[in-house]
């Protein structure tokens, strides 16, 4: 099966798909970086199933919403609503702060996300090149509020949020009805695709 996927802000793609082949080698990843053209691309790619990641999660919900995503079987590792603190949707890190990161992605765009990632906690690799059109974007996402709450088709997808994540709420899980809150997961996706891979074993075994 191929499972079409969104990354997270920054992350290189190549490290996550490769990730992702570690914890589900029985699915064929494809992944795109947490744009619009990257969810054009994907959306094209005829995935019986999608997955996203951090920003990337919040795409496939804003994708959920505009009609463009109708599926069942969808993961979401570090969803959010609303990224900014101040919206109290989710997200912890205040918008002063995602202006700063923009600030510095325009001098030093490397160094930005080097930043983001020690403070994330992220266990990827950044994006190398760093592509300052596509972070550009992707900030101005980060700092959107255009998600009220999550779409009614998409509550039913299975959502995965670290009990111990430094930029998001974990008691936003209870939005889905197959939400978990992962113990002592950060950010970092390898934790939280490891309690996906943990919930399909013990349905297989059911």
């Amino acid at each position: 099966m191929k499972r079409g996927w969104l990354c997270g802000w920054g992350v290189d793609c190549e490290a996550f798909a490769a990730c992702c082949r570690r914890h589900f080698p029985g699915e064929e990843a494809c992944v795109e970086a947490a744009t619009r053209a990257g969810w054009e691309r994907l959306s094209a790619e005829g995935c019986g199933a999608f997955g996203g990641y951090s920003l990337g999660a919040w795409m496939l919900l804003c994708a959920a919403k505009r009609g463009e995503l109708v599926a069942d079987d969808v993961v979401l590792l570090a969803p959010f609503v609303a990224f900014p603190a101040e919206a109290g949707m989710g997200g912890r890190v205040r918008r002063v702060q995602l202006e700063r990161v923009r600030r510095w992605l325009r001098t030093d765009p490397e160094g930005a996300l080097e930043d983001f990632g020690r403070r994330a906690g992220l266990d990827l690799p950044v994006a190398r090149p760093a592509e300052p059109d596509a972070l550009e974007e992707g900030i101005g996402y980060l700092d959107s509020i255009e998600l009220e709450s999550v779409p009614g088709p998409a509550r039913a997808w299975r959502a995965y949020v670290g009990e111990c994540d430094a930029l998001l709420e974990p008691g936003l899980v209870k939005a889905w009805a197959a939400g978990v809150v992962v113990a002592g997961a950060g950010h970092a996706a390898g934790p939280l695709m490891d309690a996906e891979r943990r919930r399909r074993a013990e349905e297989w075994v059911r």
